[in-house]
């Protein structure tokens, strides 16, 4: 396997050794471009082939979010679980 990396922009002839890895392993057949610009040619291609530009970082960002979710979440503070009668349970708060 065979990583290439370059400076400036994504080009068609990028994608298309990204998309070599298709019939290997289908998630290395990814483009990490960091602050770059993309050519609308090589984004049409990337969507033809099925190579993956933003999945990952649009990934990270929902786990982000639904970390926020949980913790903004409030569960009540349970201090003490209580026996009541006939075998029921009471919280007590």
């Amino acid at each position: 396997m065979s990583v290439g990396f370059c400076i400036g922009p994504v080009h068609k002839k990028d994608v298309m050794k990204a998309s070599v890895m298709l019939e290997k392993k289908k998630e290395y057949a990814t483009i990490l471009a960091f602050d770059v610009k993309v050519t609308q040619e090589a984004r049409e291609l990337s969507d033809e082939l099925g190579v993956k530009f933003r999945v990952y970082i649009d990934t990270i960002k929902e786990e982000k979010k639904e970390r926020k979710l949980l913790k903004k979440q409030s569960f009540p503070d349970c201090t003490e679980l209580c026996l009541q009668h006939k075998g029921k349970y009471m919280i007590k708060f």
